[in-house]
């Protein structure tokens, strides 16, 4: 795992597959979820309080590794030039840098890790934060 970050994102969108809320799982219902760590876990906020477009390039970074994908994404290299124009708002070539809220809500993933494999690995891991396993076994309501 790259960053505590990045396992923080993959960690909120198994969470969301986890709870009652139907698919897709969008990218702004993984963010409101990382968002209900911080708000859980106020020593964690001042760490790990980061902003959207930080957040953005962590989870594109998720994407290149094949531990995520959009939804109906072709694969390869053009599947991954795909996503990250719909995550950054490229596509328009309005030269924006950022999330517009259409691609917030519009931009569907999947994780592609077995759930269990997180699980096993926030488990078993002597190198992931205390607060980060709690929140990689616990299952608050959404």
């Amino acid at each position: 795992m790259r960053s505590v970050v990045e396992l923080l994102l993959l960690l909120s969108l198994k969470r969301r597959m986890d709870s009652e809320a139907p698919p897709p799982h969008t990218l702004r219902s993984i963010v409101r979820e990382y968002n209900q760590f911080l708000a859980a876990e106020p020593e964690a906020a001042a760490q790990y309080g980061l902003p959207l477009a930080t957040l953005t390039k962590a989870f594109e970074h998720l994407i290149s590794l094949g531990l995520v994908r959009t939804e109906g994404a072709p694969t390869g290299a053009g599947g991954r030039a795909a996503v990250t124009a719909a995550l950054t708002g490229a596509a328009g070539g309005g030269g924006s840098v950022g999330l517009g809220a259409l691609s917030l809500d519009a931009t569907a993933v999947r994780l592609l890790l077995a759930p269990r494999t997180l699980e096993v690995f926030v488990q078993s891991s002597k190198t992931v934060p205390t607060v980060v396993a709690h929140f990689g076994g616990s299952r608050w309501a959404c």
